[in-house]
């Protein structure tokens, strides 16, 4: 812990700041991963409802100094490709089954 005053108090900004750069990365990993899982989910409506959204939270943290804006270029690109590959056919998506839903089929089958 430092001693001089200043510098005591450019910790408490850093915190303060890091605390709300932390928050602005999750909004936006969590918007990519929910736009991830209605494409997973084969959702393709839904995910092209969501694009703008997604677009608009990564161009936000690029606004606020969070990510630089060649990364969030990549992963606005990265994405759109995502749901124009699918959608044109190019990418074949196999729907997630977790072990619940794979024990039910057995259950069914047998």
């Amino acid at each position: 812990m430092p001693n001089i005053k200043s510098a005591k108090k450019r910790v408490l900004v850093i915190e303060k700041k890091n605390l709300e750069n932390r928050m602005i990365r999750s909004q936006m990993n969590n918007a990519i991963r929910k736009f991830n899982n209605a494409i997973d989910t084969l959702a393709l409506d839904e995910a092209e409802k969501m694009l703008p959204s997604v677009m608009s939270v990564i161009d936000k943290a690029v606004s606020k100094g969070v990510i630089h804006k060649n990364n969030a270029a990549n992963k606005k690109s990265a994405i759109s490709k995502r749901l124009s590959d699918v959608k044109s056919g190019k990418l074949v998506i196999n729907i997630k089954k977790d072990n619940k839903t794979i024990a039910a089929e057995k259950a069914r089958a047998a």
